[in-house]
């Protein structure tokens, strides 16, 4: 079966559910015992901590990329 290039230029972002983004911070234990709260997740996103947008009928998104920067960036300032 051929592959259909519609979008061969573009190559889209991967992004998470906040719900995705909670599961993953109370697993992980990235930000301590207990996760922030989702209204804490959502203040970060429109301060521009995290990178994330809301869209009707799937909620808040967060970008995957974002996030992983945020943690990283706080492993960083813990080692300094």
């Amino acid at each position: 079966m051929a592959q259909l290039n519609l979008f061969s230029d573009f190559t889209p972002q991967a992004k998470l559910r906040l719900s995705e983004v909670e599961e993953y911070l109370a697993r992980t234990k990235a930000l301590g015992a207990t996760p922030p709260s989702r209204q804490s997740l959502i203040n970060w996103i429109e301060s521009g901590e995290l990178r994330g947008i809301q869209k009707p009928g799937f909620g808040w998104l967060v970008y995957e990329s974002s996030l992983r920067q945020f943690l990283e960036g706080l492993e960083l300032e813990e080692a300094a």
